[in-house]
């Protein structure tokens, strides 16, 4: 066993990966939990017996290194978006290597703060405006003269509450649907973003990074729907081959140069227009949401693999970012979308989903007698279903079925 310990901030979602693969690698972690509030679809995540010991983040930042003194801490790494900006005042403050320090944590986070810098760096980037005024906005918008407008929270994750804003009677709508309010992650909504809207198609760039050099560990394309009428929420993501479009990932690293981003996973949103690539958010942490060991079944290594590799073995890892990733199987990603809400009494097709040719696993996050939404974010969203197969044109089979089949997955009473 390895003495040096790694410390794990809000070990949540995909981050909860990273101690069991540690563990089965010889080393121990511990887990600080970032506030004393986490939200119950992150909490639902975690698993204590993971750690050797875990610590709650109080708000001081001495108290919380004086408990991890007993330690020799080898990196700090960000497991849930919550995480991010204590582990880079944690990483700094101890001294580590691997810190990408607080400068910029701030850009790294905050959507508003993020695109102010990344224009600075001379990249192309949204139209935008944060608020605590809504006429502001509302002038903004009448300038642009280009709809819909994206209206959201500063600091948020999952699609919450980010609105596609048709009118300026649906951006004072959703203006006072957020100003005042918590997100998702209990961040306190005291100014409003507004942004202009990106038309073409949408992709998910995860990279890995070590001293400033990135590797990308895999490309997504995403399809997104506008849901009853404002709401957004996906409706698959599908697997790209690592060669999929050489502009795409250069804008990437200048992204994550930008922001600075020299060490650990980074997951960036990328509209490709006409006149080339423009980031919607970047964040500092793993993807969230999609399951890592089935995204490894299909590139050899998922992104949670390849972080871990670039803090416990560097040299490992910049021996493989020399090659690209190469798809072993093709992977998509239903995202289940639901239209009605209520009590769940059943929930049908599972068998047949089961039988579907590419199907790999079906991961609900609902259940008989539990309470149903209507799908208007990824938090909403009931279930996953992935399918993994060597021949492309199976997959999409299976995923035409897939569409007609969750229309009536769900029978609910209201």
């Amino acid at each position: 066993m390895n003495n040096k310990i790694i410390v794990i901030v809000d070990g949540y979602s995909n981050g909860g990966f990273f101690a069991p693969k540690l563990k089965a690698r010889g080393y121990s972690c511990v887990h600080v939990q970032s506030r004393t509030k986490i939200p119950e679809i992150l909490m639902s995540t975690f698993r204590k017996d993971d750690y050797l010991e875990q610590f709650i983040h109080l708000g001081n930042i001495k108290e919380t290194l004086s408990q991890l003194q007993k330690y020799e801490i080898l990196c700090v790494i960000p497991g849930a978006e919550t995480g991010v900006e204590l582990a880079d005042q944690l990483s700094e403050k101890i001294g580590l290597l691997s810190s990408n320090g607080t400068q910029l944590s701030a850009a790294r986070r905050d959507k508003f703060i993020m695109v102010e810098t990344l224009k600075n760096a001379g990249l192309k980037t949204v139209q935008h405006i944060q608020s605590n005024k809504v006429k502001e906005i509302l002038v903004w918008a009448k300038k642009l003269n280009k709809w819909p407008v994206v209206v959201k929270p500063l600091k948020s994750a999952g699609n919450d509450q980010v609105c596609f804003c048709h009118s300026e009677h649906e951006i004072e709508i959703a203006f006072n649907s957020i100003i005042n309010t918590e997100t998702v992650l209990f961040d306190k909504n005291e100014a409003v973003l507004a942004q202009s809207y990106l038309h073409d198609e949408q992709y998910e760039i995860n990279a890995v990074s070590f001293a400033g050099k990135h590797y990308i560990s895999d490309i997504w394309l995403c399809k997104r729907l506008i849901v009853h009428h404002t709401g957004v929420a996906y409706d698959h993501i599908q697997l790209l081959p690592s060669k999929y479009n050489k502009e795409l990932t250069n804008y990437v690293s200048k992204v994550l140069d930008a922001l600075g981003i020299k060490y650990g996973a980074s997951h960036s949103q990328v509209m490709l227009e006409v006149d080339g690539p423009v980031i919607i958010e970047c964040a500092a942490r793993v993807m969230g949401s999609i399951n890592q060991d089935y995204i490894a079944r299909a590139t050899g290594k998922s992104q949670v693999d390849l972080t871990i590799d670039s803090y416990i073995d560097p040299q490992y890892f910049l021996q493989e970012i020399t090659e690209s990733y190469e798809l072993k199987n093709n992977l998509l990603v239903k995202l289940l979308l639901s239209s009605d809400q209520g009590k769940i009494k059943t929930i049908k097709f599972i068998d047949k989903i089961k039988q579907l040719k590419s199907f790999y696993s079906l991961d609900l996050h609902v259940k008989v007698g539990s309470q149903l939404k209507r799908t208007v974010d990824l938090c909403s969203c009931p279930g996953h279903v992935y399918l993994l197969h060597k021949n492309k044109e199976v997959l999409w089979d299976d995923y035409r079925k897939l569409v007609i089949l969750e229309k009536q997955m769900f029978e609910v009473s209201r």
